[in-house]
């Protein structure tokens, strides 16, 4: 295990890597309960391109949760603390999405309690 350079720590399961004890948390919690999930989703919010002649790189997050459903997509995070960056990039995912016309939801989940209280929500809704 190693801290990463905001302090928290990364863990291996069962060959997944995990950035965080709330991560694997939600995992286990979703695995266990039957949850449908994609995990460490990497999604490009602006692609590569060129100004005045200079290239400009991607821009891109990873989700650590996307739940799909026949109607609708969530993206779930979960993060003690979200740092500026974070939150800009949440917010770049939000436009993309409503520039797709896509039907969705941005959670950010910030310790075991919100995770459970959101997860059981997410299972009775399929029940």
């Amino acid at each position: 295990m190693r801290r990463n350079k905001y302090g928290n720590m990364k863990f291996g399961l069962g060959g997944v890597k995990f950035d965080s004890k709330l991560e694997m948390y939600a995992y286990q919690l979703m695995k266990s309960y039957g949850i449908d999930f994609e995990f460490q989703v990497p999604i490009e919010l602006i692609p590569s391109h060129r100004i005045n002649g200079k290239a400009v790189r991607k821009c891109s997050t990873i989700v650590d949760f996307v739940i799909k459903d026949e109607n609708s997509v969530i993206y779930m995070d979960t993060k003690g603390y979200a740092t500026d960056t974070a939150k800009l990039k949440y917010k770049m995912l939000g436009y993309k999405k409503l520039q797709e016309g896509a039907d969705f939801q941005i959670v950010w989940l910030k310790n075991k309690k919100e995770v459970l209280e959101f997860v059981n929500k997410i299972r009775t809704k399929d029940e």
